[in-house]
């Protein structure tokens, strides 16, 4: 009977040590084929410019191409969905932005998904937005903006790019901070930046409040005007557009960020793999240059820190929608 007893113990010491092997082993081969990066928006968006700015640089350390996929429509929710609903398995990987997995569910109650419900791999980097306007209208500045809108009630539209989204959020405070009833403006939803600022510059909308990352070279070309930039400082490159804080408006900083996220189930050894390639992307000089050139700012975060961070920003918007009335169903 001892020898029975001594027996299972050895055979269980083996099945423990083979699921050990197994376990440490089974994504030794990953990647074996070419890995879907999903964009939850349209293509010539922010985060569509993002993840091809990544898929570009980042199969260099991965050893797989990397194919970006767009999956437009509901603010984000259908990309989510089909991400959620995608094999664990480190194939199906989702460029994430501030809209859908922080902003929309803290503004509203029943949003379908939130940052819980993904494994979070990286954040790559923070992005600027902008208010921006098209040189045709009569204001020239933020001043003369928030006095036509208060004069001049459901007059002026506003592209906003993804309700429940940076733009929509962003625009909400600064006119409730700046004495400006939210009714008084007429917001036209858009699926992503692409759309929206398409509507701008196609007479459409009025105004637009965006990353600023689609928006930079139309306004160094002179075909749209920046009356306000969520960074602390002017953008050294966009030098004639002043800031939100030192024009008086501070709460209108909502600063947007790019990162990397999966099935909540992915394993841990797949958001090993991808945080290191992430991070020798970063250091990569073509990265860098397309960051610079869209006006991004590199602001790495690992997996622990990326999703404290962003619990962070839903607690935050959340007390934001509550304190301004903006909180839904």
């Amino acid at each position: 009977m001892e020898v029975n007893m001594k027996k299972n113990r050895i055979f269980t010491l083996f099945l423990m040590a083979l699921m050990v092997f197994t376990l440490s082993t089974a994504w030794a081969g990953y990647p074996e084929k070419p890995i879907q990066l999903i964009v939850p928006y349209g293509a010539g968006g922010s985060t569509d410019l993002a993840a091809r700015v990544m898929a570009s640089v980042i199969p260099t350390y991965l050893g797989q191409p990397v194919v970006v996929i767009n999956k437009k429509g509901g603010g984000g929710q259908i990309g989510l969905n089909y991400v959620s609903t995608a094999k664990p398995d480190g194939y199906t990987m989702m460029e994430a932005t501030i809209g859908p997995l922080t902003i929309a569910p803290a503004m509203h109650k029943k949003s379908p998904f939130s940052y819980k419900n993904f494994k979070a791999v990286a954040r790559t980097e923070v992005v600027p937005a902008v208010l921006a306007t098209r040189p045709d209208k009569r204001w020239k500045d933020l001043k003369g903006l928030i006095k036509f809108l208060k004069n001049n009630p459901r007059k002026l539209k506003i592209a906003i790019a993804g309700p429940a989204g940076l733009s929509d959020l962003g625009m909400k405070s600064f006119m409730v901070e700046a004495g400006i009833p939210i009714e008084n403006a007429i917001g036209v939803p858009f699926s992503g930046t692409a759309d929206a600022l398409a509507a701008i510059l196609g007479k459409h909308a009025d105004i637009l409040y965006a990353n600023l990352s689609p928006v930079f070279d139309h306004i160094k070309a002179g075909s749209l005007i920046g009356l306000g930039i969520t960074t602390v400082k002017r953008v050294k490159s966009l030098p004639d557009v002043p800031t939100f804080t030192e024009l008086g408006y501070p709460k209108a900083n909502v600063m947007g960020w790019k990162g990397i996220v999966a099935h909540k189930n992915l394993p841990d050894d797949i958001v090993k793999i991808w945080g290191d390639a992430i991070q020798k992307t970063m250091k990569n000089k073509a990265w860098k240059k397309f960051q610079k050139k869209l006006g991004s700012i590199p602001a790495y975060l690992g997996p622990t820190d990326f999703t404290a961070f962003m619990e962070s920003q839903f607690k935050s918007f959340r007390q934001i929608a509550i304190d301004n009335n903006l909180l839904t169903d």
